[in-house]
């Protein structure tokens, strides 16, 4: 009994380790005002986290804002595992000092990468190259972590996770059943112009996806690699593509086969809502973006458009009375230095 006792012990234990190993993790890159901004000394009540030393630096919980703090607590509430790259030891340990009061022991890890990016800003060439050293950190931040071959979630700081954890789990199941490596969501419009107009080898049907959400699987280093080898050329080849967008989707085209279109409740945005009614797992909003509970579908619909149609029309109503105007002007100016007769009476 003794044996058949450890025995089962020994199989939970071992059950419970795998387990662990496959639970999703999150994943931020973060460095100079991520950092910066994350309030030194804070007070929690329910869902709200307010800083008391700060508090120019920060907003509610839920609120649409670029604030790691804000991400940071929501997964600390919901003891999910989380990983934090930054850039250097000091911004390690300012990581460390807010998640050790939101984070139960063990489940924020902060990781440190070298960077060559041009930091800090005033030693940059342009604003093309402060782009390109955050763009570049952020790949670098995300292949640091995706080596460790584990279930991984990259978050922009601007996206929101609202959970529950389930729903990432089954999501993460799903990955897994269709044999792919990553999952990321095809945003409207289909192909932005810019990219349209690019001289890839990507045919126009290949839509562009997000690179704010990122599902990774065991394998994904690779495919992250190349994104970032990618972005490396097409920088060094003209010193104006900074956007990782730009780069990714010539890497995703290449790995199709490991790709699965997240359903649009993991990365809310701009346009990309669930058509379902189902609340969002993930929002990752924009200054300006509207969810539906917020405004009526028909309004987002043909909202807009009908506001341009009458703003078009109003220009062009001014454009013909300006020029009506003009013309009667000119014609009587030409008529006072007597080079016209004057019109018949009627």
């Amino acid at each position: 009994m003794r044996v058949t006792g450890a025995l089962v012990v020994a199989l939970i234990a071992a059950a419970r380790a795998t387990s662990n190993e496959q639970e999703p993790a999150f994943v931020f890159a973060a460095t100079l005002r991520p950092v910066d901004a994350l309030p030194v000394d804070y007070v929690v009540h329910g869902e709200n986290l307010r800083a008391t030393s700060r508090p120019q630096r920060w907003r509610r919980l839920g609120a649409t804002t670029e604030s790691l703090a804000t991400q940071l607590a929501t997964l600390g509430a919901a003891d999910a595992k989380t990983y934090v790259v930054v850039g250097t030891e000091a911004e390690k340990r300012t990581v460390e000092t807010f998640g050790a009061r939101v984070f139960a022991p063990r489940r924020l890890t902060v990781v440190v990468i070298n960077e060559e990016a041009p930091w800090p800003r005033e030693a940059c060439r342009s604003h093309f190259e402060f782009i390109y050293g955050l763009r570049h950190f952020k790949i670098a931040a995300i292949l640091q972590v995706a080596q460790m071959h584990l279930p991984l979630v990259y978050l922009d700081n601007d996206a929101l996770f609202k959970g529950p954890l389930a729903e990432v789990a089954a999501e993460f199941t799903i990955i897994a059943q269709r044999n792919a490596t990553l999952g990321l969501s095809a945003m409207p419009p289909c192909l932005p112009r810019a990219d349209a107009a690019a001289p890839l080898a990507v045919p126009h049907t290949f839509c562009q996806r997000n690179g704010g959400v990122i599902f990774m699987r065991k394998g994904a280093a690779n495919i992250v690699r190349e994104w970032l080898v990618l972005f490396e050329v097409l920088h060094s080849s003209d010193g104006t593509h900074a956007r990782d967008q730009f780069s990714l989707r010539p890497t995703l085209w290449r790995h199709r086969h490991e790709l699965r279109d997240l359903p649009p409740r993991f990365d809310c945005r701009g346009k990309n809502w669930p058509l379902n009614g189902r609340p969002c797992a993930v929002e990752h909003l924009r200054k300006g973006d509207v969810g539906p509970a917020d405004t009526p579908a028909s309004h987002r619909a043909f909202g807009g458009g009908v506001t341009c149609v009458v703003v078009g029309l109003g220009l062009v109503f001014w454009a013909r009375q300006w020029r009506a105007r003009y013309l009667a002007g000119r014609l009587a100016k030409v008529r006072s230095q007597n080079f016209l007769p004057p019109s018949p009476k009627a």
